[in-house]
């Protein structure tokens, strides 16, 4: 991966960025448009006491109907083909809100739809 910058040239390895996305603190899933899962970072660790070998490869509508979360954007994002955004809770009680953002090719069809739950903070006031 190569900069747009004229100025200087910055080169990113995959195994770089995948480095950087698995220390975010935000959870990063992304899907194919047959729904597998095709990447997880740690974070899913914290939200669902799962690996990401664990789900990587996974068919998501398995992993929902076996309970690890409820209820599904993946059904809404497929269906508008545009952001959706939604509140979760996770079988071991984390509540997330998340974000499932579509990418689609030239022809309108969804390629990818990546996910982002975030662990929803209670602010007291």
């Amino acid at each position: 991966m190569k900069s747009t910058d004229s100025t200087e040239s910055v080169e990113m390895t995959l195994q770089t960025l995948l480095k950087i996305l698995d220390h975010s603190s935000d959870e990063i899933f992304v899907l194919d448009g047959e729904k597998r899962i095709l990447y997880v970072n740690k974070a899913c660790e914290r939200h669902y006491g799962l690996k990401p070998t664990d789900v990587i490869g996974k068919n998501n509508v398995d992993l929902f109907e076996k309970g690890y979360w409820t209820p599904s954007i993946v059904p809404e994002v497929f269906k508008r083909k545009k952001p959706c955004y939604m509140k979760q809770q996770t079988y071991i009680g984390a509540e997330l809100m998340t974000s499932a953002i579509p990418i689609l090719n030239d022809a309108g069809k969804l390629n990818w739809s990546s996910l982002h739950p975030q662990k929803h903070k209670r602010i007291k006031c």
